[in-house]
């Protein structure tokens, strides 16, 4: 635990993210090494703490958790994927674990609420609702002829007759899902396509970059330059240049803006 202090200019950079953080919150809990749980919570503590007077031995009890975090979330499924390895879980077992790892498990069993969300409300097909409430059941629940039939004909078949444009037109509307990230990326490129020329709407690729900056430190630069040309169109896209009497773009300077087209 020791070792999780940081640094002079890693606590410079943890307050500019935690000192003015009124929130907290952790999507797929279920995949957050119980140890590392421990240590932002410690390190949010560090952060913390002179600014709002707190106590560095109260970082793992509660309401203490986080720096005394006025709101703390955790998101997810707890049939979900456990972290790699699975042996690092909240859920595992706490024989052989490290000081760190035990913290973490009862950080994490020591908060209050819980609201556990039984129903599905993004879906209207009435046999997906059915066949996912069925798989959520303690002893399980065999599916009726119907719902098997209707999960059959969802089917895709990739062989040498497969084609990709048929099925992206036959698709329209549906959510997809994917184990791999480039799989996921390249399906939100081809479906943002299929899907702008389904409805034959205008579809614009805006790229951005943030670059939050406090005192002297930035969190992350913005790109040199970045050119966007779309098809079909006349105009070619610049980003903001800033004029000769101003260091960055001003917003409320008529010789700042965006190169002509």
């Amino acid at each position: 635990t020791a070792n999780l202090k940081p640094s002079d200019t890693a606590l410079k950079k943890l307050q500019i993210l935690n000192i003015p953080a009124g929130a907290q919150l952790f999507d797929e809990f279920s995949q957050i090494p119980a140890a590392l749980f421990h240590g932002v919570s410690l390190r949010a503590c560090y952060a913390r703490r002179h600014a709002y007077q707190l106590d560095l031995n109260s970082y793992a009890s509660s309401p203490g958790l986080f720096g005394h975090i006025p709101v703390l979330l955790l998101f997810g499924d707890h049939l979900q994927l456990p972290p790699v390895p699975q042996s690092t879980s909240f859920f595992a077992s706490l024989d052989g674990t490290s000081s760190e790892h035990k913290a973490g498990s009862a950080m994490f069993g020591n908060i209050e609420d819980i609201f556990c969300f039984e129903k599905a409300r993004r879906f209207r097909d009435q046999n997906l609702i059915a066949i996912l409430t069925a798989m959520r059941q303690p002893e399980g629940q065999a599916l009726t002829d119907q719902q098997w039939h209707a999960l059959q004909a969802t089917e895709v078949d990739g062989g040498t007759n497969f084609n990709a444009s048929q099925f992206l037109r036959e698709t329209h509307g549906w959510f997809h899902v994917a184990y791999t990230w480039s799989l996921v990326t390249m399906a939100a490129f081809l479906r943002a396509q299929s899907e702008a020329q389904h409805d034959q709407k205008r579809l614009m690729y805006i790229p951005a970059c943030d670059a939050p900056k406090k005192g002297d430190i930035v969190l992350r630069s913005l790109p040199l330059c970045v050119y966007v040309k779309l098809d079909g169109c006349q105009h070619r896209f610049l980003p903001h240049k800033s004029c000769a009497e101003h260091a960055s773009v001003e917003p409320d300077c008529a010789l700042c803006g965006g190169l002509a087209g």
